[in-house]
Formats: structure tokens, sequence, C-alpha cells
């Protein structure tokens, strides 16, 4: 996570130093996550090298933490005292604003899209929207074992698709 902090630090100050107009969003947790997710698909010396950068002993380690930090990121209810407020987050469902919590097209299950509202007892707050995938050129089989891991401790989709002709269409969701 420390790899993630830098960059996403290293980004900002880029910005800064061009005085961009430009938003800029950048998610270390999201970058750690994709990280994670390469790493529990790989194997032999590109896994252990992974390891190394990633501070982590095994693959199960890393599926454990990662699985530990989306559960935080996604969960249904959570606390915490911040100044003396209240801070709530609730999972928020489609019924509750009006379809905005839809799954952009291409994005699969929604199961995979998650979607929380981070706000005091009297304010709404912000939403946190998180949604992973790892997409692999068809020519590389995904392992079925791989997909589950996605999936479940991802909660990302993992699917083979065409980049040589289906590019556009793979990658804007």
């Amino acid at each position: 996570m420390d790899f993630c902090l830098r960059l996403g630090t290293t980004k900002i100050l880029e910005g800064i130093k061009e005085d961009t107009k430009k938003n800029l969003v950048f998610s270390p947790f999201t970058t750690n996550c994709m990280l994670n997710m390469v790493a529990s698909g790989s194997e032999g010396d590109s896994l252990r090298q992974l390891l190394h950068f990633l501070g982590s002993q095994d693959i199960d380690d890393v599926n454990t933490r990662s699985s530990r930090m989306i559960a935080l990121a996604t969960t249904r209810t959570a606390a915490a005292e911040d100044s003396g407020k209240n801070i709530q987050a609730a999972k928020t469902v489609a019924d509750e604003d009006s379809g905005s919590n839809q799954v952009p097209e291409g994005i699969g299950n929604d199961r995979l899209w998650e979607r929380t509202t981070i706000g005091t007892r009297d304010k709404k707050g912000v939403t946190l929207t998180f949604a992973g995938g790892i997409w692999i050129d068809r020519q590389y089989p995904l392992k079925p074992s791989f997909q589950k891991i996605a999936k479940d401790v991802y909660r990302a989709e993992a699917k083979a698709v065409d980049f040589k002709t289906q590019v556009r269409a793979t990658t804007n969701f």
C-alpha cells in the first residue's frame, strides 16, 4: 500500500507543478487491489517478485488482506467517531436514489458493483463507488480458480475478451 500512496502523491504533485485546472482522481486502495489481483493470477518468478513488492509472505496473505480491505470499504453499515460526529456508512440500493446505482453496461453482475454512502446523521455526505474488473486477451485462457478468486475476494469480474477487434466495446463501459 505504501507504493500506492507514493504513486498518488507523485501524481498530485505533478498536477500541481503543471498548474493544471483539471480534476485528478486517484485511489491508492483501488491500485492496491489491482496489484493484489494480478498477484493472485501469477505464478513462478512473477509471483515471487509481486509478493516481495507487496510485502506479503504468500498469496493467501495477499487475498486475506484484500478481502478485509474490500469488506471494510463496502460494508453495509459501519460507524466511526470523527471529531465527535457520528459518521455512518450505509449500502445504497437502486430504489433509494431513483436508479442512479445501476451497473454500467458491460460490467456484468451487479453484485460486483458496490456503492456506499458516507455521511453524518443529518447530512447525506459523499458516495463511494467501487467497481472492479480484469480483462485478459482471449488468447490466454483464464483459470476457473482465478475467476473464482476475482469474484469472491476482489468482487471483480475476470473475463477473456477479444482485444484485437473489440477493444472499444470491452474497455468503454
